[in-house]
C-alpha cells in the first residue's frame, strides 16, 4: 500500500505512514552525525545544547554475547567436518551479522534541531506534542491497559524509567507515545525547554 503525506497525521508525516508503517527515506532525518551525545553516556541531559538529544535503546552487553551462541555452534560444527578455518570464518562472519542486527535494531530516541521528537522510525512534530511526563513501570503498564491506542519503544532491558507524551493532533491514530529513556526527568526537561 503506497500513502501519501498529504493525507497523513502531522505526527507521522515526512517519516512513518500509520496506515501501511512504511519509511519515507527521502524525509529521514536520522543523519549519522548530526546528533551529539551517545546512548551509554552519563544520563545528564544539557537542557542549553544545540537541540539535539539522542539515546539508542542498545541491549545490553550480556544480550550480545548470548548472540554469539548460534554463530559459534556453527563454527564449531563446520569446523569439524570441514576444516578449522571454515568454521573460524563462520563463527566470525555470524558473530558480526548478529551484532550488527541487534544494534540497527535498536530504536533511537531523539530530540533534533526542530524540537521534534524521533522514536524509531516515527517522528512527533512539536507543534503536534502535548504534555510530556517522567513515568515508572507501573504507571506505563496501566496506561497501556486503559489504551490501546498508545505508541510504545519500551526496552526493559534498556531502562526501568520511561516517559508519555501526550498527542495533541485528533486526526492522529495514537494518543500517547510512551518511550524507554535513561533519565526521564532530565529528557522532559529537555523537551520542555525545546
Amino acid at each position: 500500500m503506497i500513502c501519501s503525506t498529504a493525507n497523513t497525521p502531522s505526527v507521522v508525516r515526512g517519516d512513518l505512514c500509520a496506515r501501511c508503517r512504511s519509511a519515507s527515506w527521502s524525509d529521514r532525518n536520522l543523519r549519522p552525525g548530526g546528533w551529539t551525545g551517545t546512548a551509554h553516556e552519563s544520563a545528564q541531559y544539557s537542557v542549553r545544547h544545540t537541540g539535539q538529544v539522542r539515546e539508542r535503546l542498545a541491549p545490553p552487553w550480556w544480550v550480545f554475547l548470548l548472540a554469539m551462541v548460534p554463530p559459534a555452534m556453527l563454527g564449531i560444527a563446520y569446523g569439524s567436518a570441514v576444516h578449522w578455518w571454515f568454521g573460524a570464518a563462520i563463527f566470525a562472519c555470524g558473530g558480526i551479522a548478529m551484532a550488527v542486527l541487534l544494534w540497527r535494531t535498536s530504536p533511537l530516541v531523539a530530540i533534533d534541531q526542530s524540537g521534534d521528537l524521533l522514536v524509531a522510525r516515527a517522528r512527533l512534530p512539536r507543534a503536534a506534542r502535548g504534555l510530556a511526563r517522567p513515568i515508572t513501570w507501573l504507571e506505563a503498564d496501566d496506561l497501556l491497559r486503559e489504551d490501546a491506542r498508545t505508541f510504545t519503544a519500551l526496552r526493559r532491558w534498556y531502562s526501568r524509567q520511561a516517559v508519555a507524551v501526550d498527542i495533541l493532533d485528533e486526526t492522529d491514530p495514537h494518543s500517547r507515545w510512551i518511550f524507554s529513556v535513561r533519565d526521564s526527568q532530565g529528557f522532559v526537561l529537555a523537551l520542555s525547554e525545546e
